[in-house]
């Protein structure tokens, strides 16, 4: 017995209460005894009896601790004391959502992890996400800070921050405004403004009522307001008004205004109250004109058994004239312009004439120059004095209708100066130059006689 009662002090001391208790237990077989945490059990005695296992012996799901998201109950593990410790699973392990915070704004709960002491620690969301958006113009984000699962308290844009209200874009509406505690004011502008300018004398500017931002429906000005229209000068004019609907109504003195006197020796005198300038205003039949009614000046004549006053008509361009240039070998007929204007017309060139200088030997066929003129023509290189003894013949130059100085004048004529130059040097040499000249002037003379007549611009030398 007292042996008995050693065993049971030392697994009271050993194991608790429960090995105590297990070892009070009366048994048959060793399956009546119960299961301790690193012992080993047998019956003995009719007892049960308990054998502590050596340190290190894995004791799975027998420890004080079990089924914790970060327990590893699967390597549990015996002391020197007989106790089952818990194994716990390694840092950094996850636990997705088994945290003491979880759902909130900022958790980040897949991402929850072991701390290597069988705790699952909270993750949260990284600082500076948004965790609650801004709602308008005068709401602020907030973001996590990092280290919370909890979003921030709500925060509003400060008062008079800028922002868009409900009306915008009015030609009335101001600039919005946050009241600092999320919502936007509507601000308009004031009832002085002018939001719609008069357009015409017609038309009156509209102004905001300072309580909306849409300008008022356009107004106009009311009948009866004078204006000036579109008609604004002339005898026929009168004084315009406006219609009530923002236009001008041009208006016009009666049809029974007399706006002109009539002019001329066929008018008669009348009284003319009020004149105007139609487009006809002299002449014999002219008549009073008057106003229509309808701001036109309209024009009156005398009737036709007053007097006979045709319109100005004029010959057609195929009627024959007799210009300014008449009386000339080089005229052609002449022609009206169907304007009243006789218009010269002139022989082309092929028409011959005759011109200031004709009947002399050397002339030739005068012809038209196509504007009015008979241009003289002379011969040339035509004979026109026979040659006389042992002179040569002399020929027409085509620049005059007489016959030119006979060649040896003409030499001498052109050599005078030479002569007088040379005289005191040598007046033989002079006498024997001449000489030779008449000598060289026998011989072109029998010379052109072998030859045949020459015929130019119709006329034939001899």
């Amino acid at each position: 017995m007292m042996q008995r009662l050693a065993l049971l002090l030392l697994a009271a001391t050993a194991t608790g209460f429960e090995l105590l208790e297990a070892s009070a237990t009366q048994c048959l077989t060793v399956d009546n005894c119960l299961s301790v945490p690193c012992y080993t059990s047998a019956c003995a005695d009719g007892y049960c009896q308990y054998t502590q296992v050596r340190k290190g012996t894995k004791c799975p799901k027998q420890s004080c601790s079990n089924g914790s998201p970060c327990d590893d109950d699967d390597n549990d593990v015996c002391n020197a004391h007989g106790e089952c410790l818990n194994a716990f699973k390694t840092y950094g392990v996850k636990c997705p959502g088994k945290s003491c915070s979880n759902g909130g704004a900022c958790d980040d709960d897949d991402n929850d992890f072991c701390d290597a002491r069988g705790e699952c620690v909270s993750a949260f969301k990284p600082a500076r996400t948004t965790c609650r958006p801004s709602t308008g113009g005068c709401d602020v984000a907030e973001t996590c800070s990092g280290s919370s699962g909890t979003c921030p308290p709500d925060k509003f844009a400060n008062k008079g921050a800028r922002c868009a209200g409900t009306s915008t874009g009015g030609a009335c509406d101001g600039q919005d405004v946050c009241d600092g505690n999320g919502q936007c004011i509507d601000i308009y502008l004031p009832s002085t403004t002018v939001c719609r300018k008069a357009a015409s004398t017609c038309d009156v500017a509209e102004s905001c009522t300072g309580s909306a931002g849409a300008c008022p429906a356009d107004a106009y000005a009311s009948a009866h307001t004078p204006c000036v229209g579109a008609l604004n000068s002339g005898f026929c004019d009168d004084q315009d008004y406006c219609d009530g609907n923002g236009k001008c109504v041009d208006k016009f003195k009666s049809s029974t205004v007399v706006c002109r006197a009539a002019t001329g020796v066929c008018d008669v005198a009348e009284i003319v109250a009020t004149s105007c300038t139609g487009a006809f205003n002299i002449g014999d039949c002219d008549a009073a004109d008057h106003c229509d009614g309808k701001g036109k000046c309209v024009d009156a004549y005398l009737p036709s058994s007053t007097i006979k006053c045709p319109a100005d008509a004029f010959a057609s361009s195929k009627t024959k004239c007799k210009g300014t240039c008449n009386d000339n070998p080089c005229d052609g007929d002449d022609y009206c312009d169907g304007n009243g204007a006789c218009v010269d017309g002139y022989a082309d060139s092929s028409v011959t004439c005759s011109g200031t200088s004709s009947g002399n030997v050397c002339d030739g066929i005068d012809r038209c120059d196509g504007g009015g003129n008979c241009v003289d023509r002379f011969l040339k290189n035509v004979v026109c004095q026979k040659p006389v003894g042992y002179a040569r013949p002399t020929y027409c130059n085509g620049k005059q209708a007489t016959c030119p100085v006979a060649y040896l004048d003409t030499n001498l004529r052109d050599a005078a100066p030479e002569l007088v130059a040379t005289h005191e040097r040598s007046a033989p040499a002079f006498l024997l130059g001449l000489l030779c000249a008449a000598a060289v002037g026998v011989a072109f003379v029998t010379m052109r006689s072998s030859h045949g007549p020459i015929e130019h611009d119709g006329y034939v030398a001899m």
